[in-house]
């Protein structure tokens, strides 16, 4: 079983398409990818989108994988305090779509009153999501449109060995959306004070998804970052949209806190769980994975351009 990935460069230059890269394997423009005997048992598909309002949090996660194929959403309302978590399970070959290449791919879940599209086109430079959920005590619409050619608003992609096979990620970074959320009897227009930022990862793997931990915050004025923190990709830090890799950081649990120390690029950052929750990932011929899912708030100090700042406000979402 082999599958090429030349379609990752630029024809002329070589270089990959998707914005800074991390991968420990080279790429080759003329090279298929070796996988093994066993990876069509292990084939994942995942996207993982957060859109980040004033007064909420709302994660969408679909996937399928070895055993595995689910729609899970995570509703933050930061205002009140107020979770929601919801998940729903299906067929892979039923409920569960991905097709075309890494960037031109099309994501869905649907199932019964509930439905999760995501869709990436290279060809329009665009991004879209999908999802509405009809149930008893919620009733969400989400219509999200992202441009994907921002020249400050690079992705940084990977291209990582996992066992004998190989696992491909995107990540990008915060991306102004237009569209409009519709929650209950409230309905929001998403305009220019939102963003959303989106992950994908497709491969081979004896786990369905891969754990992501994020964390949010601002500094002063208009100043955002971000942390993109794997175990595959190390710790990613987002300033105003730029991405770097913090070589020198460490990013641990200290009492009951989190912590992360970089003494290079002068960051110190505390993550304050609010809630723990459990949850097992699916696997290889049945195995389970347990992992925690902390939300927090974060506190510290960090570096924007010669400028020391303190955070002004901020959550982590850390899956460890």
């Amino acid at each position: 079983m082999k599958e090429a990935i030349g379609h990752l460069l630029n024809p002329s230059t070589l270089e990959p398409n998707l914005g800074l890269y991390s991968g420990t394997l080279g790429i080759d423009n003329s090279r298929e990818y070796p996988s093994s005997f066993l990876s069509s048992w292990k084939k994942i598909d995942s996207v993982l989108v957060d859109l980040i309002t004033e007064d909420l949090v709302l994660g969408i996660r679909i996937f399928r994988g070895p055993a595995a194929c689910k729609a899970i959403l995570n509703l933050w309302y930061t205002q009140t305090g107020k979770f929601r978590n919801l998940e729903w399970s299906g067929s892979v070959g039923k409920e569960f779509l991905s097709k075309g290449t890494f960037r031109n791919g099309y994501w869905s879940f649907t199932q019964g009153n509930q439905r999760f599209n995501f869709r990436l086109d290279d060809t329009i430079q665009q991004g879209y999501t999908h999802s509405s959920i009809l149930l008893g005590d919620l009733n969400l619409q989400l219509d999200a449109l992202v441009s994907t050619v921002e020249r400050s608003n690079k992705p940084v992609s990977s291209l990582e060995k996992s066992g004998k096979d190989w696992i491909f990620r995107l990540i990008s970074s915060d991306l102004s959306v237009r569209g409009q959320l519709s929650l209950d009897d409230e309905i929001q227009n998403l305009e220019s004070s939102e963003i959303l930022s989106y992950s994908i990862t497709t491969g081979f793997s004896n786990q369905s998804f891969l754990p992501e931990s994020r964390v949010y915050g601002n500094g002063t004025g208009k100043n955002t970052f971000r942390l993109n923190l794997s175990q595959d990709t190390g710790i990613l830090l987002w300033r105003n949209g730029v991405p770097t890799f913090l070589e020198t950081a460490s990013f641990k649990k200290e009492s009951l806190s989190y912590v992360l120390h970089d003494p290079s690029d002068q960051i110190e950052l505390t993550v304050t769980p609010i809630r723990t929750t459990h949850q097992e990932i699916s696997g290889f011929f049945g195995k389970k994975t347990r992992i925690e899912r902390v939300e927090g708030k974060i506190s510290g100090k960090i570096r924007m351009g010669n400028k020391k700042e303190t955070i002004k406000k901020g959550f982590a979402i850390l899956e460890v």
